[in-house]
């Protein structure tokens, strides 16, 4: 069962964003997720450039990245943001595999995202609250420690703006 068929249907039917592109980023294949997430028949993304598609501080990441392929190091792994169809902004972490000729010139990519966004938002959520008691702590401290009315509303304010990474206080 080893077929073109078996492996297509494979490609086709995983929930993460399969792709090959040419070193100036023009998509030569999609998968179905692929085209699902920006919102596009895979004829219409194929012959287009992907890098067209994320927004400039994205786009000079993903230079970056792709610039320091070569034949020694073919294999990376990074994160960037991208915006789908539904137009809300998605984080992805890429594992792309460069393929070189046999003069070491880079030929092409392939590559596959993972939806990463639950996890980068639990993450926020995370160094919020360590952030807030991490303040409360500072807090308590400048509490116990105080000697004088002003001097605790100042030290709070400090460590308002300090710790808890607020403008103002």
């Amino acid at each position: 069962m080893h077929t073109e068929v078996f492996y297509r249907q494979l490609v086709e039917n995983q929930p993460d964003l399969i792709c090959r592109f040419l070193p100036d980023t023009t998509l030569t294949f999609v998968n179905t997720a692929y085209a699902r997430f920006f919102g596009h028949p895979p004829e219409e993304l194929v012959g287009r450039r992907f890098i067209e598609l994320l927004s400039p501080p994205d786009q000079q990441k993903v230079w970056e990245q792709l610039g320091a392929f070569t034949p020694a190091a073919p294999e990376r792994r990074y994160e960037h943001r991208a915006v789908g169809a539904d137009k809300v902004p998605r984080w992805h972490i890429w594992h792309d595999l460069a393929f070189f000729d046999a003069e070491g010139r880079l030929t092409g990519f392939q590559s596959v995202g993972v939806d990463i966004t639950d996890r980068k938002q639990t993450e926020a959520r995370l160094e919020t609250i360590n952030r807030a008691l991490q303040l409360r702590s500072a807090c308590n401290r400048a509490l116990i420690q105080a000697d004088a009315e002003a001097h605790l509303f100042d030290e709070i304010c400090r460590l308002i703006v300090e710790v808890g990474g607020y403008r103002l206080a």
